[in-house]
Formats: structure tokens, sequence, C-alpha cells
């Protein structure tokens, strides 16, 4: 009786979904397309290096190289030449400062089309670097480094900022428009706002406001303007395309609009349990959704069920860039900032040893 009562249920629920004229929270928003995929289980190897960093954190490949945040006091990333299943360090770059080749912070973002590496500052009046790398050495030479300050423009009211080219930037704003990106020109402090508005009607919490419910992260295809952006606070995950300043939306994969309130005159209190969003990761063929399985209003206890602290994955949903399920993996052992190789050819994160708790590299192989 309580099989068919729940059967009846689900049936309610997707003809309401099917009918409804906005996009609807359920429980399950969009990975039940992949329950005709088995899930493949990958086992990690740990990647050996000859100087290891005592500190997890963001890494990306270019070239043969992979550069990744660096623990050390000095400077901000550190340069490894991939050797098989091995890192051999090459050297250190960009020292912590204010000097005209210097930054505090710093995210990196590498461009395989132009073959060139953006640092960019965290804060909003920074400073953005662009490193041709050709050769891949060019990282070591601030000679050969095209330095952008835009301290001296106006603030920039957004939160991400991703470069699109060398002085377009993709932005999320907070400036009180009902829209969820805007471009950026670094070099005149221009803001063009896309067409793609909120994708809510929750229009008793201001513009403003309702922009700290999406903020996220913003990935691009390599070679083509075609992003992928997942919102950090729930499973909503849209793809779209940039023609020049003109934005289309190409498929939602993933869709659970959050819930939220407004909390006081600058924030927002979620209303519902979202799960934290998909950390994603792309490459020109795939993308890779990362679930941390974090309930937002049931942080320790979902911690307490996963068995892993928050920010580690074990689960991962790929698909193509149309929004289409590829594949789904369950990985061996909780890890944390996944990166793919660009040959889709291996998984590479990084775990904590259970013993020493030191952080070290692992790879996973993919099947073909």
């Amino acid at each position: 009786m309580r099989f068919m009562k729940n059967r009846i249920l689900l049936l309610w629920a997707g003809v309401w979904a099917m009918f409804s004229c906005t996009v609807e929270r359920t429980d399950r928003w969009g990975e039940e397309r992949w329950d005709g995929i088995p899930a493949t289980e990958l086992t990690g190897e740990r990647v050996g290096w000859d100087k290891p960093v005592f500190q997890e954190g963001e890494f990306l490949f270019a070239e043969d190289r992979m550069i990744l945040e660096n623990d050390d006091a000095e400077q901000l990333f550190r340069v490894y030449r991939i050797s098989r299943d091995s890192l051999l360090y090459a050297g250190s770059f960009l020292y912590q400062g204010r000097g005209p080749f210097e930054l505090n912070t710093a995210e990196h973002f590498y461009d395989p089309l132009s073959r060139t590496l953006t640092l960019v500052g965290y804060n909003f009046m920074g400073k953005s670097i662009g490193i041709p790398l050709r050769p891949i050495e060019n990282v070591f030479d601030y000679t050969t480094w095209n330095v952008c300050d835009y301290s001296e423009l106006p603030p920039l009211m957004a939160y991400r900022i991703f470069p699109v080219s060398d002085s377009i930037y993709i932005t999320q704003p907070f400036d009180g428009r009902n829209s969820l990106f805007a471009l950026y020109n670094i070099r005149t402090g221009n803001l063009k706002h896309l067409d793609m508005p909120y994708p809510d009607n929750n229009e008793s919490v201001p513009l403003s406001q309702r922009a700290e419910a999406y903020i996220g992260h913003i990935r691009k295809h390599p070679l083509e303007n075609r992003f992928v952006y997942s919102n950090s606070n729930s499973k909503l995950v849209i793809l779209f395309d940039l023609d020049d300043d003109t934005v289309s939306r190409i498929s939602m994969p993933f869709r659970q609009i959050p819930e939220y309130v407004a909390s006081g005159r600058d924030k927002v209190r979620f209303t519902a349990n979202h799960d934290n969003g998909y950390q994603v990761v792309v490459t020109g063929s795939r993308i890779y959704c990362a679930d941390p399985r974090i309930d937002r209003m049931k942080r320790e206890e979902s911690i307490e069920r996963n068995g892993f602290d928050a920010g580690y994955v074990r689960e991962i949903y790929a698909m193509d860039w149309e929004g289409n399920p590829v594949a789904r993996y369950r990985l061996d052992r909780p890890v944390c900032y996944v990166q793919p190789s660009p040959d889709d050819r291996y998984l590479y994160a990084f775990c904590t040893d259970k013993e020493s708790l030191d952080p070290h590299i692992v790879r996973f192989s993919l099947p073909e």
C-alpha cells in the first residue's frame, strides 16, 4: 500500500512539473537523467612528486604542466612537469606583494586557444596579469607578462570574475539589475548587463540581495564561447553561449532553484535544504559535476552521513556541452579540487593521507 501511495505521489509530481510555467523545486533536480547509466567505480592511484605541498588548492593544466596554488609564503603558484605517473617541480612564480608584477592573492585561468595564463586579483579594484605561454618558460619571466591595473577605475559591483578575452571578463553583478551575468571591460570600466534574468520570481527580495543567492562559478569551453554556470547555494547548472554581448541559454541540466527570503538589508536566508552546488570542471568534450552532498541547513548531519569533511566529493556526474548525460563516477576515496586532464584520460584531485593528514595528489583512470 505504501509503495502504491509513493507511486501515485511521484506521478502527480511529474504531471505538475510538466505543466508548470516556472521551474519548481523538486527532490530530484536532474540527476534522475543519469539513472539509466550505471555508476563506474574508479580507484585512485597516488601521484608521486619531488617537492610536496602541504595544503590543498586549485590547480589547472597548461601544456604538459600542472600549475597549482602554492602554500609558500612568498610566491603564489608552483609549476610541475607531468612525467608519466609523477610530478617534477619546475619552479614557483608570482611574488606576493603590491609591486608591478605582484599580487596579494589571485585566481589563475588558462586559455588553450591563445595559450595564455591569466592571473586575476581577488579584489574588485584589482589587477590582472596575462602571461603568453609560448614558450611555457615565460611563466618565470616577468618581462613577458602583460599587466593591466584597473584599481583606479570605479569599484566593480560584482562577485565572480572570469576572463573571456584579454580585456573582457564575465561577472555576476549585484548592482540592483535583474541580470545574472554582465561583461566587464577591465580597460574602460564599462559594465554591460547580459539579458539573462534570475530564474525565479522572488520579487519580495531586492535584486541586489537576490544576487547573493546566485553566487556561483563559471567555466568556459576551451575553444568555444560556450559557458557553464554552477550555483554555489543549490543544484542549479546553466549552459549558455556568448556572442559578443548577446547571451543565449542552451540548457539547464540541473534545475534546483534556491528558495530564500531577505535577511536584513544585505543578506538572504535560505528556507529550504538546498544541497551545496556542484563543483564544476571542464574539458573540450565534457563537463564534470562533482557532488559535495552537503545540505546547507544540515551541514553537520551531512558530514556525518558522508563520512568526510565538507568540500570533499566522491560522486561525479559527467555530461557533454549540450547538457546530455554521459557518465557517472563513484570514487574509492573522498577528494577535493577535482581536475580532469585535457584529454579526458584521468581525473586528478587532492587527497588527505589518513595517518599523516598530509595532502597528496591522486589520479583516477577514466574508461575510454
